[in-house]
C-alpha cells in the first residue's frame, strides 16, 4: 500500500476589533501518484494553489478582488513536497508499508438460458466489488478443476 502525508498549517489573524481571518496552508503529497497538492484557504475558502505542472500559482479569487501573488510560492510548495516524500521514506524505513486492504469478492452464478434437464447450457459467472483489482477465478466441475479465468 502506497503511503500519503498531508501537512495542515493554520493560523487565525486579527484584522481590526471585529473580525477574525482564519488562514490555512495545506501541503500534501503520495508516493502513489506524481501529483502533489498545495492551496491556502481564508475562512475555508480557496484563494490560491501551486500547479506544479505549469509552475505557477492559479488565483482562485473572483477577478473584482485583487489578486494576491506571494513571491516564491512555487519553491515554498517544492521545498514542501520534497520535505512531505522524505517523511513517506523515513516512516516507510521506520515502521514498514501497512498491509494492502482487501475485500472478498461478491459472486454470482447463474445459467445462460433457463435449465432444461438433460440439455447443455453455460454457467455465468459475475464477480464484482473486489479490492485489490487482481483476481483469479477458477472453475471446478464435481470438484474437479475445468479452467480458470
Amino acid at each position: 500500500m502506497k503511503l500519503c502525508v498531508i501537512l495542515v498549517l493554520s493560523a487565525i489573524l486579527p484584522a481590526n476589533a471585529s473580525f477574525v481571518y482564519t488562514f490555512t496552508g495545506l501541503s500534501g503529497c503520495s508516493d502513489s501518484v506524481e501529483e502533489s497538492e498545495f492551496f491556502i484557504d481564508m475562512n475555508q475558502n480557496e484563494i490560491l494553489y501551486e500547479d506544479f505542472k505549469i509552475k505557477q500559482q492559479i488565483n482562485r479569487l473572483p477577478p473584482f478582488v485583487g489578486q494576491i501573488d506571494i513571491p516564491d510560492l512555487y519553491e515554498t510548495a517544492v521545498d514542501d513536497r520534497e520535505r512531505c516524500l522524505l517523511n513517506i521514506e523515513k516512516t516507510r524505513s521506520l515502521v514498514g508499508s501497512p498491509p494492502e486492504a482487501r475485500d472478498p469478492p461478491e459472486i454470482s452464478v447463474y445459467p445462460k438460458r433457463d435449465v432444461v434437464p438433460g440439455e447443455k447450457n453455460k454457467f455465468i459467472c459475475f464477480v464484482k466489488y473486489f479490492y485489490p483489482p487482481h483476481i483469479r477465478v477458477n472453475w471446478t466441475r464435481n470438484v474437479v478443476a475445468s479452467g480458470t479465468i
